[in-house]
């Protein structure tokens, strides 16, 4: 009974449990203690916290915003899916920011489900940005492409 009684002693111990009762024919047994038997991460006081929070949400000058024009027309994704802006790895992209854009060019290709889906744009222009890396993961009307359309 003494052997049991170490090896559950022993077990409890080493358990992050902080209370036990063990009862069977021969005896009776309840145990408890204190738990803290994990560090806690270290924490911000509440002065710390606000004073970040105001160093990171100052807000910004009207000047540092930029905007687009008006005339500026963004290509969105169709869907979901893996965006490539060549139709081949070995080939050259299918458009570079500065580019002339005629409305139906194929700016990019979308593959979904082993298809691949082009992307056109739907007006005559002049790229000014591409907002995706080769190969990303693009979602449903995400901006893929900005240009700025002639007038």
């Amino acid at each position: 009974m003494a052997n049991k009684f170490d090896e559950i002693l022993r077990a409890f111990e080493q358990s992050t449990v902080s209370h036990l009762v063990y009862k069977d024919q021969e005896f009776s047994l309840e145990l408890s203690k204190d738990v803290k038997t994990r560090k806690e991460p270290e924490t911000l006081t509440t002065v710390e916290k606000v004073e970040n929070v105001e160093k990171i949400a100052e807000p910004k000058e009207k000047e540092d915003v930029l905007e687009s024009p008006a005339n500026y027309k963004e290509i969105k994704s169709p869907m979901l899916g893996i965006a490539y802006t060549r139709m081949n790895p070995d080939e050259e992209p299918l458009v570079k920011v500065g580019d002339e854009i005629k409305k139906g060019q194929v700016m990019c290709v979308i593959e979904a489900m082993k298809m691949f889906n082009e992307v056109t744009s739907e007006v005559d222009g002049v790229l000014k940005a591409i907002n995706f890396k080769d190969e990303d993961m693009v979602e449903f009307d995400q901006t893929l492409f900005e240009v700025e359309e002639h007038a």
